[in-house]
């Protein structure tokens, strides 16, 4: 009788242990998942919103608030669920910009292939009102800028290696905002 009511605790240990060990797998299964791709026209719906909200500071997207260096800076809701981060700047200037970054590491070949998807959707949602201006970046990448008279609202998007940092991974950037904004400096 002994041995029996020695090894119930032991039971009840592993039984909780097996337990524990499943919900933390469980949990951990997401967490390598990838984001949902979005529908052409979710994210033509998403482009379309963030435009409209420019006028108005981005406020429906703004979260958390930071100063950097007199630039204010807020996370922000994510409409492109692949990019890793998306924020809202006020540049000094008082000038907005909505701005999401991915970053593929050194696979070249990953980041310019999703400035091209990113540029053709763009495209397809702005339609022939806006004129696109595609240059190279300094580190051979791609940097296609979409603006339409008499409105102050750019899209722009690109694919660059970093120059400065110890990284230097390729990177991919949506910016939505004002056009100045891209040669402002940061201070």
């Amino acid at each position: 009788m002994n041995n029996t009511h020695s090894t119930k605790p032991l039971n009840c240990l592993l039984l909780v242990s097996i337990c524990a060990a499943g919900l933390t797998l469980s949990a951990c299964s997401g967490l390598g998942a990838k984001p949902e791709k979005l529908s052409d026209a979710k994210f033509c719906e998403n482009l379309n919103s963030l435009i409209a909200d420019h006028p108005k500071q981005f406020s429906q997207y703004k979260k958390k608030m930071a100063t950097h260096n007199r630039l204010n800076i807020w996370s922000a809701t994510k409409l492109f669920p692949t990019a890793k981060t998306c924020q809202v700047w006020e540049w000094s200037t008082g000038l907005y910009n909505y701005v999401c970054d991915w970053s593929t590491g050194s696979d070249e070949a990953q980041a310019a292939n999703n400035y091209q998807t990113g540029e053709d959707a763009i495209k397809s949602c702005l339609g022939s009102a806006w004129t696109a201006t595609t240059t190279t970046t300094q580190s051979g990448g791609k940097h296609t800028l979409y603006s339409m008279p008499n409105n102050p609202t750019i899209v722009s998007i690109r694919y660059f290696k970093e120059q400065g940092g110890w990284s230097k991974s390729w990177q991919n950037t949506l910016v939505i905002g004002d056009k100045s904004n891209l040669n402002s400096p940061m201070q």
